[in-house]
């Protein structure tokens, strides 16, 4: 079953906030609990996608320091 296949960190939590989106509350106490449940999925994706951005111009950073010391 997709072997090969390795989806991202996003991947992950974007599936698990349809989950959440999906997933019927029979009181407001799980309703809350479902609604935090998706902030924080939203604000994970949002960190992570922040640490990539800056991961990124990190490593572009260090090209140009190897390509400097050459």
């Amino acid at each position: 079953m997709g072997e090969g296949y390795q989806p991202s960190a996003v991947g992950y939590i974007e599936s698990l906030m349809e989950t959440l989106k999906s997933m019927k509350s029979n009181s407001q106490l799980q309703e809350r609990r479902r609604q935090l449940a998706l902030e924080n999925a939203a604000k994970a994706r949002r960190e992570y996608l922040r640490m990539e951005r800056k991961m990124k111009v990190l490593e572009e950073r260090l090209q140009v320091l190897e390509e400097n010391k050459k």
